[in-house]
C-alpha cells in the first residue's frame, strides 16, 4: 500500500477485504482461494485460466479493494503502491502450506 497509511489489519479494513473477495473474487476464469491480510500488504492465492485472466481478475479486485477501503478510511487517492507479484504454484503440495483448499462442488 502507499506510504502514510496505518495497518491494514484493523478490523474495519479486514471486513472490507472479506466482503470484496466474497463479492468479486470468484469469476468464471479467476478465483481467490485463500488470502491473508498483513500490516502493509495482502497475500492472495488465486487460480486463473491464464495470464490474461490473472491480470484482469487482479485489476478488478484491486479497484474494488481500493474504492471500498478508501471509503472506510475516509480518504481518496491511490491505495496500492505497486502492481501485484505473481508466483505460480505448480502443484497442490506447494500450496498446502498456505491454507486449506476447497475444491469446486
Amino acid at each position: 500500500i502507499v506510504g502514510g497509511l496505518r495497518s491494514l489489519r484493523r478490523e474495519r479494513v479486514v471486513r472490507v477485504v472479506r466482503a470484496v473477495i466474497a463479492a468479486g473474487g470468484h469469476r468464471g476464469n479467476f478465483r481467490v482461494v485463500h488470502f491473508n491480510v498483513l500490516g502493509n500488504h495482502l497475500h492472495l492465492i488465486v487460480e486463473a485460466a491464464g495470464a490474461a485472466a490473472l491480470a484482469r481478475g487482479m485489476q478488478g479486485l484491486n479497484v474494488r479493494l481500493a474504492r471500498r477501503i478508501n471509503r472506510v478510511l475516509e480518504r481518496t487517492g491511490s491505495l496500492l503502491a505497486q502492481r501485484y507479484h505473481a508466483r505460480p504454484l505448480r502443484v497442490m503440495r506447494s500450496s498446502a502450506s498456505f491454507g486449506p483448499h476447497e475444491p469446486e462442488a
